[in-house]
């Protein structure tokens, strides 16, 4: 389960993400990967720490688009390897 506060997102703002795993042992690491779809925006990572038995939390701000496109995926990375993306709109105002 995937999740980021304060809704609705908003690009150059801080924002909380929460993943609340299922099905899986308990990783050595999580982190998420944020990204656009068909578009390089770098190198955005966040390392997601620990909160309870299964849920990981961290924080992070998303860049403005230059083409004005506000769709963003997160990749899950769980020990190094993607496990599961979600995608999501991010509003540039």
């Amino acid at each position: 389960i995937f999740d980021i506060e304060p809704k609705p997102v908003k690009a150059m703002k801080t924002l909380y993400f929460r993943v609340r795993l299922k099905n899986y042992k308990e990783p050595q690491s999580v982190m998420l990967d944020l990204s656009m779809p068909g578009m390089s925006m770098g190198f955005n990572q966040t390392p997601l720490n620990k909160t309870d038995k299964f849920t990981y939390e961290g924080q992070g701000i998303i860049p403005v688009c230059p083409s004005g496109k506000g769709l963003w995926r997160a990749g899950i990375v769980i020990n190094n390897e993607v496990k599961e993306i979600f995608l999501f709109n991010v509003l540039h105002r």
